[in-house]
């Protein structure tokens, strides 16, 4: 980010969300006071008091699909942007994969409807997609704060080195993206690793704490990125947008 963008709005809470094994990961990130409120939820309607009175909220889960025969080709251009980690992006199922509850037979609809199969690491966001699927039909008032975002885009986009960020799961990699957000909360190791001695690593890991604080901290700063397709939204409105 230049200078001037880097510098959160004069405005009140910004909320990163991330999945994770147990549930979802929220990280509340207050522009005032540069600190954040880390936060475990076993279910994302959970935490609807929170995004109510945050200013947005990003979030690293799809939420335009593909679906009725409109394509959703904004994970290309996210692959593109990412480069070296352009394989932490994964093509979402299709609403017509979504409906199917075995994975070789969303697979096998997937591509016959748009000519594209699905990944098992795909499959495997299934419920969380749903999960947010559901609950931003039924608080429809939340769409507008809802951004879908990609915490590789941002790491990125913040990284000064000309080679690349290892992989987040590697140690190398967290020590990597704690200096990233250290730019912005300078104890954020000190607040990660003690938020995450409360819970075991099959419900949380640091890296899922590390993608809701980046997308949290960067909600906060008046610069946005876009990535946006035609059309640009999905069957239920939905729209294919990506910022970071």
């Amino acid at each position: 980010m230049s200078e001037a963008s880097a510098t959160p709005r004069n405005s009140n809470k910004f909320i990163g969300l991330d999945g994770c094994s147990g549930g979802w990961v929220a990280s509340l990130y207050d522009a005032h006071t540069n600190d954040i409120q880390l936060s475990f939820f076993e279910k994302l309607k959970a935490g609807k008091d929170l995004y109510s009175a945050a200013e947005t909220v990003w979030i690293d889960m799809p939420i335009g699909l593909s679906g009725d025969g409109i394509t959703r080709t904004i994970d290309y251009t996210m692959r593109i942007h990412l480069r070296w980690r352009k394989s932490s992006v994964f093509f979402p199922p299709s609403y017509e994969a979504l409906s199917k509850s075995v994975y070789e037979e969303a697979n096998r609809i997937n591509k016959l409807i748009y000519g594209k199969g699905l990944s098992k690491q795909a499959w495997n966001l299934r419920k969380k997609i749903l999960e947010l699927f559901d609950f931003l039909q039924t608080n429809p008032i939340l769409l507008e704060k809802f951004k879908e975002s990609h915490p590789e885009l941002v790491f990125q986009s913040e990284w000064p080195r000309e080679y690349p960020l290892s992989s987040k799961n590697l140690h190398l990699g967290y020590v990597q993206r704690i200096q990233v957000i250290g730019k912005y909360i300078p104890d954020i190791q000190e607040k990660v690793e003690k938020f995450c001695r409360e819970y075991p690593t099959t419900i949380l890991k640091k890296h899922d704490v590390l993608d809701a604080v980046i997308l949290s901290v960067k909600a906060a700063c008046g610069s946005t990125n876009e990535l946006t397709q035609q059309p640009d939204h999905d069957k239920f409105g939905l729209p294919f947008l990506v910022v970071y």
